[in-house]
């Protein structure tokens, strides 16, 4: 199941979720945003296809990190392999500031391991 996110005028959070063997992990649709809106954190995006995160709609023009209070997802690599790479998503703009090296959907908070950066 891939997960389509609207963006518009409210604050959405997206969190512990699962998102495994599709084509996109996340799809941004940016209807009047000009970055992701959302707090995006403590997923799991693993196995994409064509790339973790696809967007649609007008260009995102600001930076917009895919993590909340120091806690981003993990993208399907080690901490060693970089965690969040350029390639998983469409814009340099877009990005994980504080990747996992392990899968954290399911985790309790007291027991997430530390972030890669």
């Amino acid at each position: 199941m891939m997960i389509l996110i609207m963006l518009g005028s409210i604050l959405n959070y997206l969190t512990r979720n699962t998102l495994s063997g599709n084509a996109f992990g996340f799809s941004f649709s940016n209807i009047s945003s000009t970055r992701v809106g959302a707090a995006v954190y403590l997923n799991d995006v693993t196995g994409s296809s064509v790339r973790a995160i696809r967007t649609s709609g007008p260009a995102f023009t600001q930076p917009s990190d895919l993590s909340f209070a120091g806690r981003g997802n993990y993208w399907g690599r080690t901490c060693a392999d970089g965690g969040f790479l350029a390639s998983d998503t469409p814009s340099s703009l877009i990005t994980d500031g504080h990747p996992f090296g392990q899968p954290v959907a399911s985790v309790p908070d007291a027991l997430l391991p530390a972030p890669c950066r």
